[in-house]
């Protein structure tokens, strides 16, 4: 009878140590990228792309895309919104954000049906305006301040002309071309080996005691 009474609480340590093993710790919430204040308002006319360079001091897990809805009424045309790696100039997300996004804090968001890891390094956000309406959306330039979400350093403005990687700013204005931003959650962390493998040696140990106090009382 006292055998079984064992069982939970050898069970207990297994499972323990094998979630501690198989489970990385993730963050769910989704944090916004960049914001800005006292910018002024400017317009994003067809077949140019405009945006931001950014550098990451850590991976994350790139959740929605996004760009500026001035009035938050709707944007007049779609935008290609696109993150590139600033090294090897390859497209590591893109999404087409129209008004049919999700309006949070004034951008148009559309989330990414698998997210994307962006590993720490350097990257730019930038919105091609490729929409059939004659009518330009706005966007912010020239801000006064900037904010961005711990992680994430702004590196300044990127303009270039047609649908294309924007290795510089071409327009000469910083601080700005804010219509395009993205969301993201922190990847996923690998858990600590140390801590783990002494977790699994405690369970280890209690168990062999366990079963030793079990013959002893058996």
């Amino acid at each position: 009878m006292k055998r079984f009474l064992y069982l939970p609480i050898t069970a207990f340590f297994l499972i323990v140590a094998i979630v501690s093993l198989c489970c990385p710790v993730t963050a769910r919430a989704n944090t916004i990228a960049l914001s800005f204040a006292g910018a002024e308002k400017t317009i994003l006319p067809s077949g140019l792309t405009y945006g931001w360079a950014f550098t990451l001091s850590g991976a994350v897990l790139v959740t929605d895309l996004g760009f500026w809805d001035e009035d938050s009424d709707g944007l007049s045309n779609d935008h290609n919104v696109t993150i590139w790696d600033n090294t090897t100039m390859s497209v590591m997300a893109q999404a087409n954000v129209s008004s049919a996004g999700t309006l949070v804090d004034g951008f148009r968001y559309v989330s990414l049906t698998v997210p994307v890891l962006l590993p720490l390094g350097d990257y730019t956000i930038a919105a091609f305006n490729h929409g059939p309406n004659l009518i330009p959306d706005n966007l912010r330039q020239n801000a006064a301040t900037i904010t961005t979400a711990s992680g994430v350093t702004y590196d300044g403005s990127r303009e270039t002309g047609g649908d294309s990687f924007p290795a510089g700013d071409v327009g000469n204005h910083p601080n700005s071309y804010f219509g395009p931003n993205f969301q993201f959650t922190r990847a996923p962390l690998v858990p600590d080996a140390g801590s783990t493998l002494t977790l699994l040696a405690l369970s280890i140990v209690a168990i062999f005691g366990l079963n030793l106090l079990q013959r002893k009382t058996s």
